[in-house]
This record gives C-alpha cells, sequence and structure tokens, in this order.
C-alpha cells in the first residue's frame, strides 16, 4: 500500500506481525496476488523489508527494488512550501516584443508571481528594461551568466555526446548546445525554485499561453466533474491557479486529470499567423482608452486554428509540476537521468506516454503562435537557421487553421480592471513592438573565439534532405514517390506522396530516401 501511494498506519501492524511469522507464507501470498513491483521484494529479507517500512522516505523502498520514479505524496500529504502564486521557468532569445504581452496574461491568469529568466548568450536584445516594470509585482530572477547555471565543461562534454549519438545526424553543434542548455537551465531552474519552497511551476515558452480547456465543462467529456462548473472565467483574476489548487486536492480516483498529478500535461493549439475570421476587428480592446490596437497582441489577433489534415499529429504537449510533491533530491535524481526536457521535464516522474497527448486528456491547453513575419523572422542567430525557420512559416500557414476561437479575448479586460488603466497602460508598453537589434559585436567571422559553439553562425539544417526534395518513403509493404513539403528545422519533415494523395509528417531523414531535388512550386 505505500507503494501505491494508498498507505494507512493502521494497516503495517498487521503485515509486520505477518511477516515475522509466517515469511515463506507471505512471500508465496504475494506471489498468488501479483503485482509487478511486488515480484522485487521477494529477494529482500523480512528483516531488510521493516527496515524500509519503518522509513517515512517511501522513495528508498523503490530504490531498493531498482525502481526510479519516486513516491509522490497523495493529494492533501505535500510537503512544505509557500502557496504564493505559480513559478514558471523562461530561457529567452531576442522575444521582448511576446514578452511584453505574455507577463501581463500570465500574472493575471496563472498568478505567475515567480519567474526565473535566462537569456541565451546568442541574443542581441536584453529583457531586462521589460522584466524592471514588473519589480514588486512578480518575483524575477535574470540568470545573464551561464555560469549560474551551466558547468561549462560538462556542457561541452554533452554537446559531443549528442553529436556523436543520433542527434548529430541531423543536428548542428550550434542546435545541440541549445538544446543542452535548454535541458541543464530547466533543471537548474527548477531546482531553484523548490528550494525557496514554490509548488506550481511552469516549463513552457514565451509564444504559449496557458488556460483552461473547455471540455472541463462538458459532460459527456473524460474531463468533466460537477465542481468545474465552478471555475472561474478567464476576466477574474488568478483563474487557472484556482482551478490548479482545486486539482492539488482531488481524489486522483474520482476524475482524468487528476490521475497525472504531480505533472499536468498541457495539450498545444497550434495557432496559424492568418488574420480574418469570426468577429475580426482592427479596433482597440477593451476600451479605446488602453490606446492599443488588438492587433499588437497574440491571444487577441490570431484566431485560426488546429491542422486542416485530421492526420496531422498533434504538438508535443509541455508540462505544469507541483513542485510541493516532491523533495530537492527528487530532481536531483531526474537531473542526473537527463532530465529538463520542455516536454518531459522529469523523465521519471511524469508520464512519458502522453507526449503527443491528445486535447480529450489535458485539462489545460496551450495556445502556441508564431506572431507576424517581422517578428517570426526576428531573430537573425536562431540555431535553426533563418531560410528553414522561413519556410516553416509559409508552410504552417498553408496547413492550420480549421477553427476559429476568441477564447482568450476576455482576459485584457480583466486585467485592466484588476489593474487599473494606467498601471495596465504602463506595464503593456511597447506591446508587440519590435525593438531595433544592435550590431551583433560577439559573433566572430570565422565563428571562433572564447566559445566557438556560442558565438558561430547558425547554418542550416546538417540533413541533405530539403524542401522541395524529390524522395521515396516505404510505409505499409509500399514503396510511395513524396515531394518534401516543409522542415521543422530540427531534423523532421513533412512530405506529400503521390499515391492516395498521403501525406506524412516529422519522418526523419533515415525513413526517406533521396531520389532528386526539384522546385517546389511544380506541387502546388
Amino acid at each position: 500500500q505505500e507503494v501505491t501511494g494508498n498507505y494507512s498506519h493502521k494497516s503495517k501492524g498487521w503485515m509486520k506481525c505477518f511477516v515475522a511469522m509466517q515469511p515463506g507464507l507471505a512471500h508465496f501470498l504475494l506471489v498468488l496476488i501479483g503485482g509487478s513491483i511486488f515480484v522485487q521484494v521477494f529477494v529482500l529479507s523480512p528483516a531488510l523489508w521493516y527496515s524500509h517500512w519503518e522509513d517515512v522516505g517511501a522513495s528508498k523502498i523503490l530504490s531498493s527494488m531498482h525502481v526510479k520514479s519516486p513516491i509522490i505524496p497523495p493529494p492533501r500529504q505535500l510537503l512544505e512550501f509557500n502557496d504564493t502564486g505559480a513559478s514558471s521557468c523562461i530561457l529567452i532569445m531576442d522575444d521582448n516584443h511576446f514578452l511584453v504581452e505574455w507577463l501581463a496574461y500570465h500574472y493575471h491568469v496563472l498568478k505567475l508571481r515567480h519567474l526565473i529568466v535566462a537569456v541565451d548568450p546568442r541574443s542581441l536584445t536584453s529583457p531586462e528594461h521589460i522584466l524592471a516594470r514588473w519589480e514588486g509585482l512578480i518575483d524575477i530572477e535574470l540568470w545573464n551568466d551561464e555560469e549560474t547555471y551551466l558547468d561549462h565543461d560538462k556542457f561541452h562534454e554533452q554537446i559531443q555526446e549528442r553529436l556523436d549519438g543520433n542527434h548529430g545526424k541531423r543536428e548542428s553543434p550550434i542546435l545541440s548546445a541549445h538544446r543542452v542548455r535548454q535541458l541543464t537551465f530547466n533543471m537548474e531552474c527548477m531546482k531553484a525554485h523548490k528550494k525557496k519552497g514554490r509548488g506550481w511551476t511552469f516549463i513552457t515558452d514565451i509564444d504559449e499561453y496557458i488556460h483552461f480547456n473547455p471540455r472541463l465543462w462538458t459532460e459527456d467529456q473524460k474531463l468533466y466533474l460537477p465542481d468545474w462548473k465552478d471555475l472561474s472565467p478567464i476576466q477574474e483574476a488568478n483563474s487557472v491557479y484556482k482551478m490548479l489548487h482545486h486539482l492539488r486536492f482531488l481524489d486522483p480516483s474520482s476524475a482524468h486529470a487528476a490521475e497525472q498529478y504531480p505533472c499536468i500535461r498541457i495539450a498545444r493549439r497550434q495557432f496559424a499567423s492568418i488574420d480574418g475570421g469570426k468577429n475580426s476587428s482592427s479596433t482597440t480592446y477593451p476600451s479605446s482608452a488602453l490606446s492599443v490596437s488588438s492587433e499588437q497582441f497574440q491571444t487577441l489577433r490570431w484566431r485560426k486554428w488546429d491542422f486542416l489534415d485530421e492526420q496531422h499529429p498533434s504538438l508535443a504537449g509541455k508540462t505544469v509540476i507541483d513542485l510541493a510533491a516532491l523533495r530537492l533530491e527528487d530532481i536531483d535524481a531526474e537531473a542526473a537521468e537527463g532530465g529538463g526536457d520542455p516536454h518531459i521535464p522529469l523523465p521519471n516522474i511524469c508520464a512519458k506516454g502522453s507526449i503527443f497527448l491528445s486535447e480529450r486528456h489535458a485539462p489545460l491547453l496551450a495556445n502556441h503562435y508564431m506572431g507576424t513575419k517581422e517578428q517570426w523572422n526576428y531573430r537573425s542567430n536562431d540555431s535553426r537557421g533563418a531560410e528553414c525557420l522561413r519556410d516553416l512559416f509559409d508552410h504552417q500557414n498553408n496547413i492550420v487553421g480549421k477553427y476559429y476561437s476568441d477564447v482568450l479575448f476576455p482576459w485584457l479586460e480583466g486585467f485592466v480592471n484588476s489593474a487599473g488603466l494606467e498601471e495596465a497602460s504602463r506595464l503593456l508598453e511597447g506591446v508587440g513592438e519590435l525593438e531595433p537589434k544592435p550590431a551583433d559585436t560577439n559573433v566572430a567571422a570565422d565563428g571562433k573565439g572564447t566559445d566557438a559553439i556560442t558565438h558561430a553562425t547558425p547554418i542550416e539544417n546538417k540533413s541533405p534532405i530539403r524542401v522541395g526534395d524529390r524522395v521515396q518513403y516505404f510505409y505499409d509493404d509500399y514503396w510511395y514517390t513524396c515531394t518534401v513539403v516543409a522542415s521543422n528545422c530540427r531534423g523532421g519533415y513533412d512530405v506529400k506522396c503521390d499515391e492516395d494523395d498521403l501525406w506524412e509528417y516529422a519522418l526523419r531523414s533515415d525513413d526517406l530516401f533521396l531520389l532528386l531535388s526539384t522546385d517546389l512550386e511544380s506541387i502546388k
């Protein structure tokens, strides 16, 4: 029972007595009962079992059984923490035009009160002046220096390990460096939040906006509970945070959403950067007194979302973690296991099987926006390569736009009413506007210097396959002849095949046999 989390102090006395009197019979009965975890108990002597059973650090029992996942205290048995609002970890690079809205939105909806920001060393701009506006409202730590969270010797070793492995087939050294930096920052950030006694912590990006899944109110959905009807609307302050507090104390057997605890998965919705749609308007919102056009806001301007092709896979989800249910040593153990992935930050605690989860199973959603073409292309040092990103932007806008959504519209009115017009105007100054970029003095002409990997000029994807190439793809005992129509700039390709009008997504170069290169225009 302690292993499964349904532990009661009243139940342990009879077990101790029974095992002491009849150890052989006890082991025999356990075999009959079955259970994959208990099988490993058989190798333990009764004396060793007692010593672990008495130890309230239940994860030590699993350690002796070679089970990686720590015991997560069930709801209402949380470790000591300060319930002062949500926390987040953000690695940023030349995204100030998104940062203004992202901060205001999540301050209002998520009760964001603790934030750690790391600035990518290749960034040409600093977010410091925007973060300074929130002094006294959000506790913000700015990690400008990589040495705050990186061991450079280990950093370069990990990069080389990626390049020597499967990642090296499709990643440039620049992209590998970014991936290692991201993993390391996320782990160190979570540990920093945990040391300060914080609870709900989000691992998302600056272009993602968290909100309720509408299915929470739909009676025929798995996520539905009668209590959800009392959730606050998005225009009310802290609406999502109140829902998480409710979820924290929910009986895991009574709702699908609670089964994921303490890692709550977030399904992502891809939005197109296409104007128009229902209720389209270029007027200011919520009132002309704010003097900011709705077109400056990602959450107000872009309404078209979801992939037109029903077979297109969902985006990889993100995660919010209740650090109040974990110990610092649990997070340290995950770091040793290669944790920090933005989709599965804690690989042995957060369920791996739900990376590409459907909205049917996620209580929270994240709207993922690309912004305008100018905003999308603003990063001149993006590790994925400028040419590939330009093609990806156009491709996404061609395949996204199945539905319309105005669900986030009311947040701004609620924020203005809560903060006051003058304060809201101050915090939202410059929203959506691109800043002039200074000259890139850090990048040497030959890509060399104190850190050649960090400061080298971005290069395009290493794979010989390019958008427009003709390829063959083997699927279901048949060779299809296809055209590469898009790259995700990370070694994945979308192809359109001649036969049966077949589309395939996120294929790797190893899945494709290159025939010849052709002009993409010829297949439109």
